[in-house]
């Protein structure tokens, strides 16, 4: 699910994602292909208002730190499939 992917997460976690692929990044909130992460409670209210602003399709001015990996126009949900 994570290779080849921008993420971020406690950073207890950085090795093991790394090893799975992914490329970690130290960032409040990042989305990657409808992929959203976040790092720690700290971050709650960006990965919050990242979260609206994915749902519903237009920007919030409340997350001004988030990493987009992918345009805007190619940051649609991309589901895997079995």
């Amino acid at each position: 699910m994570v290779r080849g992917r921008k993420v971020t997460s406690f950073s207890s976690l950085r090795t093991d994602l790394t090893n799975a692929g992914a490329e970690w990044l130290d960032e409040p909130v990042v989305v990657d292909h409808g992929i959203i992460t976040s790092r720690k409670m700290d971050d709650l209210a960006a990965f919050t208002a990242k979260l609206i602003e994915e749902l519903s399709g237009s920007p919030t001015s409340a997350a001004p730190h988030s990493t987009e990996a992918t345009p805007a126009t190619e940051n649609q949900p991309h589901y895997a499939s079995n």
